[in-house]
């Protein structure tokens, strides 16, 4: 089974994160990973190796190049990153003697086996796919630029827009119809202002040669599935492929739901668990404090903001208390 991925140094641990996953529920499965990068060093290299010892998954590294007058017009942010767009770039990157690929986000676990994934027919068509959140993109949730760029493609009711997290890619085929000239060609028609970047592209150049798989299955969103009503133990049950989309579930930036805890159920398969733990309460007893101030400030609710406050305090008692377990079990 060969998987693509693409990832900077920052996001190696979670890259291991996603890799161990695999692994765990692929145990007779050969794995090779073709790493797409522009800044992951040997000594990088060989830390997420280190991380996957005994895992017998091999790992070839892509350096790819972007021209930096090119690099400044791709929209990327802090959930974007540059990284994403090297995907667009793999028909001349993975070697020809790779016919099929699976594409992965970093921020992923594998739940389950992959192999009636990795079997799927794709009758000739570019490429397997899910609807995007959980089937809940629709034209009126796009923005204007997507609606006008993708405006035949939604007209097609066989059309879903769909996510670019998972991706079973005939890569035999791409080769044959599409380089990376046509993504960049794509983006130009959309005057570089995509609003999911790379996954507008790969929608507006691919959406008339399409296979969909269930997203329950292949890449279910893991907010979206507790909004949806769906419990942790359910994920756990039936989604072989869980997406943590938006904000990740290692950073204490934001509400964290339930349906998350599937991504510390990998990530204490791992070396860097306890790294993981100790990022994760410092960053919550570092930002309480600046969150609570900018909503007073916002909203000028002063009285229900203090008792908030109080009751973060409480809060930031017992993560002093899980931090001096942590070191506790580390020592």
């Amino acid at each position: 089974m060969d998987i693509l991925a693409s990832s900077n140094a920052a996001y190696l641990p979670y890259l291991a994160v996603m890799l161990t996953s695999v692994r765990i529920n692929n145990p007779e499965s050969e794995i090779t990973v073709w790493l797409l990068e522009s800044s992951v060093t040997d000594k990088d290299l060989d830390f997420l190796k280190k991380c996957l010892e005994g895992q017998h998954i091999t790992v070839n590294r892509i350096h790819v190049e972007l021209d930096d007058a090119l690099t400044e017009k791709l929209p990327h942010t802090r959930l974007w990153s540059l990284e994403t767009y090297y995907r667009l770039m793999m028909t001349e990157l993975v070697p020809d003697t790779v016919d099929r690929i699976l594409y992965l986000d970093v921020d992923m676990v594998v739940n389950g086996s992959l192999k009636e994934l990795w079997e799927t027919d794709l009758e000739g068509t570019d490429m397997a796919v899910c609807a995007d959140c959980n089937g809940l993109t629709t034209a009126d949730s796009m923005t204007e630029i997507q609606r006008k760029m993708l405006k035949e493609a939604l007209a097609d009711s066989d059309y879903h827009y769909f996510n670019a997290g998972m991706l079973l890619i005939n890569l035999e085929r791409l080769r044959e119809h599409y380089s990376f000239e046509t993504y960049l060609s794509a983006m130009k028609d959309w005057d570089y202002q995509m609003t999911a970047p790379d996954q507008d592209i790969l929608n507006y150049v691919h959406w008339r040669h399409l296979k969909y798989v269930d997203w329950r299955k292949y890449d279910c969103f893991t907010v979206r599935a507790y909004e949806q009503g769906m419990t942790v133990d359910d994920l756990r049950k039936n989604a072989t492929i869980i997406h943590f989309a938006g904000e990740k579930p290692w950073n204490n930036v934001s509400v964290h739901y339930p349906t998350e805890e599937v991504w510390w159920d990998y990530a204490e398969k791992t070396p860097m668990y306890l790294d993981f733990l100790k990022s994760f309460v410092h960053s919550a007893m570092t930002s309480y404090e600046s969150v609570v101030n900018s909503v007073m400030a916002a909203t000028g609710a002063a009285g229900t903001i203090r008792e908030l406050q109080e009751q973060v305090k409480k809060d930031h008692d017992l993560l002093l208390q899980a931090s001096a377990l942590i070191k506790k079990l580390s020592s």
